[in-house]
This record gives C-alpha cells, sequence and structure tokens, in this order.
C-alpha cells in the first residue's frame, strides 16, 4: 500500500507541475493579446482623428513600443501579477515560498524573459524556469 500510495503521490506531483506549465504558457498568451489589442485598439482610435498619410509609420513604431513596454510591466500594472496569471490562478514565489511583492523585482523578472520571448515555451516546458526566473531566483505556481 505504501508505494502504490507514493507511485500515486508523485503522479500527482507530475500532473501539477504540467498543469502550472501550461497554465504558464496560456497566462503568457492572454497577457500578449489582452496587451496588443489594447494598445492596437487606443492608437484606431488616434488614427481615426488624424489622417495624414505618415501616420500608418508612427501608429507602428507607437504600437510596438506601447507592447513591449507594456509587457514589462504587466506583472505590477494590477497588483503583483499579470492579468493572464489572475486568470489561470498563477502566483509569483521567490526561493523561500514566500509570495514576490517588489515591483521592481517583477519588472526585471519580465525584462530578462522578453528578449528570450521566442523560446519562452521551451523553457517553460523544459527547466518551468524562463532566464526571468533564473536571474531573480523566482518561480511561478499554482495559488495556494
Amino acid at each position: 500500500d505504501f508505494c502504490l500510495s507514493r507511485g500515486l503521490g508523485d503522479v500527482y506531483k507530475r500532473q501539477v507541475k504540467m498543469r502550472t506549465k501550461i497554465a504558464r504558457v496560456l497566462a503568457n498568451c492572454l497577457d500578449y493579446f489582452i496587451i496588443y489589442y489594447v494598445c492596437y485598439f487606443i492608437l484606431w482610435i488616434v488614427n481615426q482623428f488624424l489622417s495624414m498619410a505618415f501616420t500608418d509609420v508612427i501608429i507602428g513604431a507607437t504600437l510596438m513600443i506601447a507592447i513591449f513596454i507594456l509587457f514589462c510591466f504587466k506583472d505590477v500594472l494590477f497588483g503583483y501579477e499579470s492579468i493572464g496569471k489572475k486568470i489561470m490562478g498563477l502566483k509569483i514565489y521567490d526561493k523561500k515560498g514566500n509570495r514576490v511583492t517588489d515591483k521592481r523585482k517583477l519588472v526585471k523578472r519580465v525584462f530578462h524573459s522578453t528578449y528570450t520571448f521566442p523560446f519562452y515555451v521551451i523553457f517553460v516546458f523544459v527547466n518551468n524556469q524562463t532566464i526571468g526566473d533564473k536571474v531573480c531566483g523566482t518561480t511561478v505556481q499554482m495559488s495556494h
């Protein structure tokens, strides 16, 4: 019985880890789409009032800059987790298991993960950590 229950416990832990990894990737996608479409909508409204030939280029550049800046600050805009993390039930913890509430650390964490964005899914599924997590000593887990 002991071996069987221990084996089932290991299976449960693996399932929780996999659910957390999937939730992290989905939360990141949600954050990106929310930020992209909010920025796009605002700039589309601005474009309706400005009907100059060069506004498309300016709006495109502004959109890219706004997305990058908001993405870096996504974990500190509404508390200590992004909207995607809140929807997916994720929280950010330090190595001691305490919730990270230092907003500078949260921004630094996302900034370091942003330049490796194309490899985000690989880092999450292979290491369960992004570059930002490694640099800042954080981990993302399902809410306790």
